[in-house]
Order: C-alpha cells, then structure tokens, then sequence
C-alpha cells in the first residue's frame, strides 16, 4: 500500500486484520510519516473454518504532497510512504509452527546448498586446468587475485543481466559460453579464487534500481551477487562484469552503500558498508590564444580517474570508430573544430585516461563595439542548478564523490586589455563535506582561470539539503559570469 502519488492526497487509510494465527513481518518505507494504530478483535473467523482473534492494524496519512522527481535518487520507490507486509510464519492449533523466511543463518545455509550459489563456487575442476596457466608460479596474495581477476574480465562478456544465481550449475560451463550474468561472472571469480586458497566470499547486493534492502532476513530483495576479500586488513569488493572496471571498483548499480558478506562454510554473515573510494574525477585543461578575429586556437587536454575513466573508456568502445566518437563528443558543443585527437591508457586500468587534441573554436566570444565578452569555461561551465526545490524530504544519494577541476590558460591580443575581471571565490559545505573555488588572475597578456567542484561525500541527509543546494547555485552564477577585454583605439 503507497500512500504518496505525483498528485497531492488529502486523506489516505488502509485497514488490515491479521489473525493470530499467521505471523507477518511488516516493512514501513518512505520519508513521510504515516500513522499507525492497533487494536485487538477477538472471536472473529479471519481464516476460514477457524475462529481466531485478530490485530486490527489502522494505517492513515494526511496531507500528502506530491511526489517530485529528484536529482541523486536511487529509485523512487524507495521514497515513496508505504507498507508492505510479508508471511514470516503460522501456528495453526494443533499443527507445528512453520517458518517461511527464516533467519540469516538459514538463508546462507540454502544458499550454500544451492546448485546455482554455493555449490557452483565448490565446483573446481575448471579452476584446477586454468589456474597453473594463469597464476604461472605467482605467490603474492594481492597479485595473485589480480591476475584472476583479470582473467575472468577478459574472458567472459556480462550479458547485462543482475542476478543472484548462475545460469549454469558448474563454471565450466559459463567459461565455454563465454557469457553470462553477474552471478555467473561473480561466482565463476569466487570459485578461481576459492581454487587459490584466497579466503573470498560472496556479497548479496540490492542494486541501486532495485531499491534499498529493508534489512531482516529476506532473500527475495537482493538481486545481485559480488565478491569480497580481505588483504593486510583491507577490504576489496570486486565486481568482473565490465573489463574497464579497475580491481576494487564495481559497477555503478551496486553502489548501494551497504551488501551482505556471507561465510557459506560456516552459515555466518554480516551487514558491511560500501563506501566507494574511486571518485568521479575529470580536469580540464584549456590552453588557448585569442586572436584579434576572436577565434579560440589551442590545445585541450581531459583527464579522466575513477568512475569518469570508466564511463569514458565505455563510451570510447561502444562507439563503432573513432571519427563517431569524436562527431558524438562536438554535438553539444558549438563553434568546436577539432584535430590531432590522440587517447592514452585505454588499457591501462590504473592510470589516468588521458584525451588531448587541438582546437580551432568560433562563436563563443561576443564582440559590441569596443568591448570584447568571454566566457572562460566554454563548454564546461554548469548551466542550470540540479537541485531545484525548496526542501527535499529524503537523502541526495551521488553513489560516489566528484571532482572536477577546469584550468584554462588564455593568451589574448596585444590591442586587448582586460576591463573587467570577476572575483575570485570560495564556498564550502559543513564539515568539508563539498567545497567550489573560482579563481582568476591576469598577468601581461595571459590570463588563468580555475574551477574546481568537489563532492566529498556520498550521501547527504535531507538537513544537509539547502546547503547543497547553495552551494550549486554558487556554481552556476560564479562559472556564468564573463570576462571583458576592451580594444585599445
């Protein structure tokens, strides 16, 4: 039962009567509060043929706006006010008591059981052929995972498919397909690990699509399955579904904030945070000469780290050449004329995705008399604040920090003189938790100007909300604003 729609809702009610007999868990979502009584009916016959007392459950909402579409969400039903219940277990008169979702060491124990999770990763004859080939001697514990890991990113292809579960009830066979789901890759990982006496677990995880889990013992929420190991004290969540993903990251839909680590063998397991450490980091690095026709020439350089290397290096492939990939990224970008691109560390995971090329760029310098207007940021510059309401009722969820930086380095004409040049500037949030810097400086006939937008927290609550909000707003008056040279008569 929802209690909140895109239109306003004056009054909502849900009655429930729950017979003694049947034992229910009961999830309450959303950030709305929805009121709740209980009162005890008794003798009725809820359940047919039976006479039984009851819990007669009154759920009320009033007053309830709108439902807005948000910036940073997971999914919206995870905001939306609701109830939902699921049978945990009867005890019918005189009949045992049955148990219907269990515990956590139950789940875990099926799961273990289970032809398609626990047994599939105990299935080791495809891990005992392959691994002398791929280890080659190797002994070093954080290099041996890597060299696996690299093995089963390079050698079978996600199919695009969250699961839990393989497909297949041995790794032989997902290896000779070549393809498969999360849990086929995920679980095929753990079993060559497993295979290399590398202590590695399985992760149950709620996709961030999926929506939050709520919690207790329910298998039916996870729809996903990752690794985890430990080294020297360190945790390593591994993901093998996409080849661009460095060792430690995983993909975006599993950035849910927290999974579910299980010890099979032992019927244990654990709620763990997962917090991401691989932010979205792109700088910008513009050197120009403006010369007196007002055409931009020069050379841009764009470094890509974390998450923004990834999402770059995919779209890089997914493109079918380089001249498309090269038409895609001008589209937006008036009065852009390009040449001499050149991409480095494509392949190399662990270093910074590195793009430059050489520019000719037109139309984006207005010119009224004696008066020469630029804006600096060309086509890095945030247009419109993403945060447009007054209050937000639940969390800005990023899934992971962001960092962009913007240098720009502009020689101008001997005949220009900078006549206005707006202030230098600096906001940050509370406790650092996001700052933005503008800076201007002219010296000679250069002038150097940089931006830097720093995200540093993953999630922010609904208190944190306006300051956020400001702190974007800041962002796009500051990078709005305009040099102005004047010519010299």
């Amino acid at each position: 039962m929802a209690f909140q729609t895109d239109i306003p809702t004056l009054y909502s009610e849900y009655n429930v009567n729950i017979p003694e007999y049947l034992n229910y868990k009961m999830d309450v979502a959303g950030y709305f509060a929805v009121n709740h009584t209980i009162h005890r009916s008794e003798g009725a016959s809820y359940v047919p043929g039976i006479s039984s007392n009851a819990m007669h459950d009154q759920y009320t909402a009033e007053n309830v706006p709108a439902l807005k579409d948000e910036a940073f969400i997971t999914t919206i039903d995870d905001y939306i006010p609701k109830i939902s219940f699921e049978l945990q277990s009867t005890s019918f008169p005189n009949q045992l008591h049955q148990d219907y979702t269990g515990t956590w060491p139950k789940i875990i124990s099926s799961l273990a059981s289970d032809e398609n999770f626990g047994l599939f990763i105990n299935k080791n004859s495809y891990a005992k052929s392959v691994l002398p080939g791929i280890l080659k001697g190797e002994k070093d514990t954080l290099k041996v995972i890597k060299l696996i890991y690299g093995y089963v990113k390079s050698n079978l292809k996600w199919d695009k498919e969250y699961s839990k579960y393989t497909t297949a009830v041995n790794p032989k066979t997902i290896f000779e397909k070549k393809t498969g789901s999360s849990a086929d890759i995920n679980l095929s990982l753990i079993s060559l690990l497993k295979e290399a006496k590398i202590m590695a677990y399985p992760a149950l995880v709620s996709t961030r699509s999926n929506g939050t889990h709520p919690g207790y013992p329910i298998i039916s929420k996870f729809d996903n399955v990752i690794a985890v190991t430990s080294i020297a004290g360190k945790t390593y969540f591994i993901d093998a579904t996409n080849n661009d993903l460095q060792f430690g990251m995983v993909d975006y839909e599993n950035l849910s904030h927290q999974v579910f680590y299980m010890d099979l063998k032992n019927a244990a397991g654990q709620w763990i945070d997962m917090e991401t450490e691989f932010a979205q980091e792109r700088i910008f690095s513009y050197n120009l000469v403006l010369d007196k026709e007002n055409k931009l020439r020069g050379q841009i350089n764009e470094y890509s780290k974390g998450y923004a290397a990834f999402e770059r290096r995919n779209r890089y492939r997914k493109t079918n050449n380089e001249a498309e990939f090269l038409k895609n990224y001008k589209k937006d970008k008036v009065g852009l004329e390009l040449s001499n691109y050149k991409i480095e560390n494509l392949d190399l995971l662990d270093e910074i995705l590195t793009e430059s090329m050489n520019v000719v760029i037109e139309d984006n310098v207005e010119e009224a008399g004696d008066l020469v207007y630029f804006n600096p940021l060309l086509y890095e510059k945030t247009k419109e604040n993403i945060f447009k309401h007054e209050e937000r009722k639940f969390p800005v969820d990023f899934a992971h920090p962001i960092k962009e930086t913007y240098r720009i380095v502009l020689n101008f004409p001997d005949d220009y003189e900078v006549e206005k040049l707006p202030k230098s500037a600096a906001y940050k949030l509370p406790d650092g938790n996001g700052t933005f810097t503008i800076s201007y400086v002219s010296e000679g006939k250069v002038l150097m100007v940089k931006s830097t937008i720093a995200i540093n927290k993953t999630l922010y609550a609904p208190e944190e909300y306006f300051d956020l909000k400001e702190l974007f707003k800041a962002v796009v008056d500051k990078q709005a604003e305009q040099i102005v040279f004047k010519k010299k008569s």
